[in-house]
């Protein structure tokens, strides 16, 4: 951990000016796991670089993570220390513990509420726990739903890790039981005296509330969640039949609670590959579907499959959908009214640019979406869809039936975004300085003097966006 060296210089109108527009909103942080410095110690947030600080709160059933709501003021210049530093030499600032210059950078919190615009922020401060496939600002408008490492007194704690991939979608999961020296992993844990493993199953919607369903050990209770030997659990998440949404898996040994994964589920919904997708048009013309990728990247805060359009622009022969400009398939439900949500997962980042260039999508006005899937798995009573693209613009398209393969497929739509003439724009550096503002008009390029990763305010929408 970094030493604080140098803060940076707030002015009294910008605290005056933050006294009630910050009041209620609330910043949870996730505190390294593997410091000692922090076991044991109550976090300490600081408005003024680290010189004075007031205690976090921790938060129950969460292992690492501590909270604090502001009643009023709110700066820039926030970093966070145990309550017993003294001399300051494990100061968390912007950059967590992976912070590798000498000084440590103060988070703008002030500027980060104010990009976001959201009343709770979370920060995971350990490198080793954050979401795989995001950047390493450890930032997120979501709850992230990563834990620290869980200990009592007596240093008992449950470690989780992937053992092995036993096929191409089932997983087995090595669980880790350390008390004291000693570790149990597998099916060692079996000959702890006394020892009781259980697994729970929770939905994101029950979260907050603690509701979980109990899984039965010795069987596939769930299908898809194998627990026939509960000492070496295994998920196989082609198989997973669970109602469609967002869930966590957690292991409990002796009361210790540790989540294993996070998925969401599609209600088991069959995106049909490109070999079985190959279909005519109504119009004669060959359409190709989605092709799928091995990996998984992180969409909303889970991971999720990503599938690869082949469609090719006639106009300029590339893909609509490259791979570089992937979409994810991550939620489908109601029978009755299905809706598909799509997730633009552009280039590295879920809000980089196309291409690589700095041109923000959407500003074309018309995006052509192809994705094919089987409406039997949907149990739909008609073949109309809905699709939420990104969670706010609906298309509505109709299923069509192969001519090759005779299976339904869903068809092209072509959707006119909904976007103004021109917008406002702001964008800021990690540290909270306003680089450039001004109005943006459909078609044009955003540039920034520099490459790297920025906050981009666009009308009333904010992102984190990384330039090349």
């Amino acid at each position: 951990m970094k030493k604080l060296y140098r803060t940076f210089a707030v002015s009294a109108a910008l605290l005056a000016g933050a006294t009630s527009a910050f009041a209620g909103k609330t910043i949870n942080v996730l505190v390294p796991s593997d410091n000692e410095s922090w076991e044991s110690q109550t976090p300490m947030i600081s408005m003024d670089g680290g010189v004075t600080g007031k205690a976090m709160t921790e938060i129950p059933n969460r292992c690492g993570w501590f909270t604090y709501t502001f009643e009023g003021e709110v700066s820039d210049n926030v970093v966070f220390y145990p309550s017993n530093d003294a001399n300051r030499d494990n100061v968390i600032g912007l950059k967590g513990n992976w912070e590798s210059s000498s000084a440590v950078t103060a988070i703008p919190l002030a500027s980060l509420f104010k990009a976001y615009d959201k009343e709770t922020l979370y920060f995971v401060s350990d490198e080793d726990q954050l979401l795989d496939g995001t950047e390493e600002i450890g930032w997120y408008t979501f709850d992230p739903f990563v834990d620290g490492n869980c200990s009592d007194e007596n240093k008992v704690a449950i470690t989780v890790n992937k053992h092995r991939d036993v096929s191409e979608n089932t997983t087995a999961y090595d669980i880790c039981y350390s008390t004291f020296d000693e570790t149990a992993c597998g099916k060692d844990i079996e000959e702890l005296v006394g020892s009781n493993i259980e697994y729970y199953l929770i939905s994101n919607a029950d979260w907050n509330t603690g509701k979980t369903t109990h899984l039965t050990s010795g069987k596939e209770s769930v299908p898809g969640i194998d627990l026939t030997n509960p000492y070496e659990p295994k998920v196989n998440k082609k198989r997973l039949s669970i109602q469609p949404g967002r869930w966590t898996l957690l292991v409990s040994i002796n009361g210790r609670t540790k989540k294993m994964e996070t998925f969401r589920s599609t209600g088991g919904v069959n995106i049909l590959a490109t070999a079985e997708a190959d279909v005519l048009d109504s119009n004669g013309n060959q359409l190709k579907g989605l092709h799928y990728t091995a990996t998984t990247e992180i969409v909303a805060g889970v991971p999720t499959p990503i599938y690869i359009s082949t469609i090719l622009d006639d106009t300029e022969n590339h893909a609509y959908l490259s791979i570089d400009d992937a979409v994810g398939i991550t939620y489908f439900a109601d029978a009755d009214n299905p809706r598909v949500h799509l997730y633009e997962k552009i280039g590295e980042d879920e809000y980089l640019c196309v291409d690589g260039s700095s041109r923000i999508i959407g500003n074309d006005g018309v995006d052509t979406l192809y994705v094919f899937l089987d409406p039997k798995d949907l149990n739909a009573s008609s073949n109309e869809a809905t699709i939420l693209l990104n969670g706010i613009n609906e298309l509505t398209v109709n299923f069509k039936a192969g001519q090759v393969l005779q299976k339904a497929v869903m068809g092209i739509g072509s959707m006119a975004k909904s976007a103004p003439s021109s917008k406002s724009y702001a964008i800021y550096n990690m540290q909270g300085q306003l680089i450039k503002k001004g109005m943006l008009t459909d078609g044009a390029q955003l540039t920034v003097p520099t490459s790297g990763t920025y906050m981009v305010r666009m009308g009333n929408t904010s992102k984190v966006m990384k330039f090349k």
